[in-house]
């Protein structure tokens, strides 16, 4: 795994030299030790975003005590919406019967409980990745170990969420962002060198973001325990999610660019929702989820963290 990484880090070095190198752009990259300190960062660093050779992040301005305190609100946040969730997932049939158990899929439903669990789902896979980072923030910053500069705001505010591809550009977690950027930027380069049109760019960088998208969550999807009934292990679910991502965002660019359309932001809201639940329903992968994993804990978070510390 480590040798796994170390290639990795070394491909991604190669391949933002040759793209800044195309594009004019000075990096004073130094390739084993960059290659080197991007393995050390991303198995140390305790925000799990080893990448080296990334621009730095904005950083806010604040004292530790103001930083402590508005991590504090947000992992109190964050436990109510994840105990929230599991009051759901307990409530709702199709979760607490393990119905995708046994092959009831979620486009059975009717449309407004395909909705809400889908919503519901999204809301708990974000929790989920949000938790461990403010968790470990509050811990090594109140020790010492690191300092409020060491953790940036990753993601804009969801009221940022008016469009597909801000959603997936600016509010989803963003560790993973200027590494896409690269791989898009050197298959650019490759394809058209400096001179490349920047629509087709454009398009170019975003079948690559979630073209990686697809194959990393289709790998976590195999690495699932199997279907408790077919014994199977699917990941089909999370390759159409992320192409239909993609899609979405080329018919976006389609509608308002080229046909010089301009909505309400309200409107913006409502067609991110309705995209990203119809999408979860059809490709499936809520299904293989919700089929290969336990989701609804004995008692709420705060009980659980109660126990565990007394």
């Amino acid at each position: 795994m480590v040798f796994a990484t170390y290639v990795f880090g070394m491909t991604s070095v190669v391949l933002l030299r040759r793209s800044s190198a195309t594009n004019g752009k000075d990096t004073n990259l130094k390739l084993p030790q960059t290659a080197t300190e991007w393995l050390v960062l991303a198995f140390t660093n305790s925000r799990f975003i080893g990448w080296g050779w990334e621009r730095p992040m904005t950083r806010l301005a604040e004292t530790r005590c103001a930083f402590l305190w508005r991590f504090a609100k947000d992992l109190v946040g964050a436990l109510v919406a994840l105990d929230a969730c599991h009051a759901y997932f307990a409530s709702n049939a199709w979760f607490s019967n393990d119905a995708p158990v046994h092959g009831i899929r979620l486009a059975t439903l009717p449309i407004w409980e395909q909705a809400a669990n889908a919503l519901v789902w999204g809301v708990y896979a974000y929790v989920l990745w949000f938790l461990p980072y403010t968790i470990l923030a509050l811990v090594t910053v109140t020790t010492r170990i690191c300092g409020p500069e060491d953790y940036p705001v990753l993601c804009a505010p969801f009221s940022e969420a008016y469009s597909v591809s801000r959603f997936w550009g600016k509010v989803w977690h963003q560790s993973h962002r200027n590494i896409y950027l690269a791989l898009g930027d050197a298959i650019c380069n490759f394809l058209w060198g400096r001179q490349y049109r920047p629509l087709a760019a454009k398009y170019v960088k975003v079948a690559t973001a979630f073209g990686i998208s697809a194959v990393v969550h289709a790998a976590g999807s195999l690495a699932l325990r199997p279907h408790p009934v077919t014994g199977t292990r699917e990941c089909s679910g999370a390759l159409l999610f992320f192409v239909l991502q993609a899609i979405g965002v080329a018919f976006e660019n389609a509608v308002c660019d080229q046909l010089r359309l301009r909505a309400p932001r309200w409107m913006g809201y409502v067609w991110v929702l309705a995209w990203g639940c119809t999408t979860l329903v059809l490709s499936g992968w809520l299904d293989e989820m919700v089929s290969r994993q336990s989701i609804a804990p004995a008692d709420s978070a705060f009980l659980h963290i109660a126990r565990t510390l007394f």
